[in-house]
């Protein structure tokens, strides 16, 4: 019954980017409500009228905490095959190392500030608006399958996708 975190992940490989924790705070719960950020706990108890006040985001944390709370998720993340984004929950033991809940492998991901939405948060909290924040999911997949922009927009914010041909005879790949 330790601390809990979750942990929005985006990219592939190298790349692979962790986004500041988010900490799921259970003192915000109801007197008697068990330590979990259930189904009660994200669409009983937290209505628009009353949100929880149950998210500290970015967490709280040492370095080296924090540093192995991103090691532990992108271990998962890895280890799992996760591609482009995710979201990983961890809870700290009796020993205060973290430990891998869950993974989703898509996240909620609701625009409004005002809801509890932890993946935009933690976003928000890198400096990651909203919008930029799809863009990078999706680039992150282009660059995974090898698609390309355009260099001519189609619409403001938005390219022409291409995925490049197989090589021609003489070396040259042709774009679709």
């Amino acid at each position: 019954t330790g601390r809990e975190f979750t942990v929005a992940i985006l990219g592939n490989g190298l790349g692979t980017r962790v986004f500041p924790p988010v900490e799921i705070r259970f003192d915000s719960l109801p007197p008697g409500a068990p330590p979990l950020y259930g189904w009660e706990a994200k669409w009983v108890w937290d209505t628009p009228d009353a949100p929880l006040s149950i998210f500290d985001c970015p967490a709280h944390l040492s370095r080296d905490l924090e540093a192995d709370i991103a090691g532990v998720t992108l271990g998962a993340f890895h280890a799992l095959g996760c591609r482009d984004w995710a979201r990983v929950d961890v809870r700290l033991d009796a020993s205060g190392r973290a430990n891998v809940l869950e993974l989703n492998a898509l996240p909620g991901i609701l625009p409004d500030p005002e809801q509890n939405s932890c993946y935009p948060k933690a976003a928000r909290a890198a400096g990651i608006s909203y919008d930029r924040m799809i863009l990078s999911v999706l680039e992150a997949a282009m660059e995974r399958l090898g698609m390309t922009r355009s260099v001519t927009p189609m619409a403001p914010g938005l390219s022409t996708l291409r995925k490049p041909r197989p090589a021609r005879k003489g070396g040259e790949a042709a774009a679709q």
